[in-house]
């Protein structure tokens, strides 16, 4: 039973660092979805405005704004979504 603690303790830093990284690529990746139920009018385009303008600085600062945008073109082509 003692030797059960430190494995269990061990491994706590596994989902830390799970959560961590995970929780901002769910961030990310849901903006594809977003932007398609925005277009489609499901969702308002001022509320997906507000919850991803820390994503768009960020993709500015750092010069990824072309592959998130291709990333959500790629949606937009899945689900059959123009793009207006």
């Amino acid at each position: 039973m003692s030797d059960e603690a430190p494995e269990k303790s061990g491994r706590v830093w596994l989902y830390v660092v799970g959560v961590l990284l995970g929780l901002p690529l769910c961030y990310v990746l849901s903006s594809g979805p977003m932007v398609v139920l925005a277009l489609r009018g499901v969702i308002p385009k001022p509320a997906i405005e507000t919850a991803y303008n820390p994503l768009e600085w960020f993709t500015h600062k750092t010069g990824t704004v072309e592959a998130v945008q291709a990333y959500i073109v790629a949606w937009c082509k899945v689900t059959g979504t123009p793009i207006r």
